[in-house]
């Protein structure tokens, strides 16, 4: 994964990882696949999404498109492609329901809408396994369960939970 230059007065607080406005993928703190060829096509679906969806939600690896219902997780790099394969098939009562889609050729997830719960997360009302969820990315969904909605990078302790007792 690549790194690009940022300005130093950008405002990086560990989650906002994007310039405003932008659909360029030189523009994403981590933005960038290996096959520097892909990046164009990825910032032009990006503009694409960005005229649709409006701006997104980023990370480290994705942007996430948000509607009414769903999200649509778009990667920024390669971890983001594995993030979404890896929380399309992860499948748990307690993790937000996905499935994989491919937009011109970019693995991505579309994925239920889960209400973001106020930072910072109590953790001592939550649930013990929600503690395994970076960052504590966890919300409601439309019927009131308490679901993780961005686990890619914890899915081999949610594995192990799972192993050991219902996740």
């Amino acid at each position: 994964m690549k790194k690009t230059n940022i300005p130093e007065f950008f405002p990086f607080s560990g989650q906002t990882c994007f310039l405003e406005g932008s659909s360029n993928l030189n523009d994403y703190i981590h933005g960038g696949f290996s096959d520097e060829s892909r990046d164009k096509e990825a910032s032009d679906v990006l503009k694409k999404l960005i005229e649709k969806y409006g701006i997104p939600k980023c990370g480290r690896n994705r942007a996430t498109f948000i509607s009414k219902y769903s999200v649509i997780k778009f990667p920024l790099n390669d971890d983001g492609e594995t993030n979404n394969d890896m929380e399309a098939y992860f499948i748990s009562d307690n993790t937000a329901k996905g499935k994989k889609i491919v937009l011109k050729g970019f693995t991505c997830i579309i994925q239920e809408k889960i209400i973001e719960l106020s930072y910072p997360v109590d953790f001592t009302t939550l649930p013990e396994w929600t503690k395994n969820i970076d960052s504590g990315q966890v919300g409601y969904d439309h019927k009131g369960h308490i679901k993780a909605y961005d686990f890619a990078d914890n899915i081999n302790d949610l594995k192990n939970k799972k192993n050991k007792h219902k996740f």
